[in-house]
């Protein structure tokens, strides 16, 4: 069982850095989309996009 575990703590730690990263980043982006102003951008984004057609 000893020699499984050392092959897999070399593959599990940069994944599991990874996925500490990705989920910060989903973090922060889901921050920025419910983020009042970034809203308020996307709608007027979409009003001309709409205006234009």
């Amino acid at each position: 069982m000893a020699h499984v575990l050392r092959r897999l703590i070399p593959g599990a730690v940069p994944f599991t850095v990874f996925l500490m990263v990705m989920s910060s980043i989903i973090i922060d982006v889901a921050q920025a989309m419910l983020d009042p102003r970034v809203l308020s951008w996307y709608g007027r984004l979409e009003n001309e996009k709409g205006a234009r057609q």
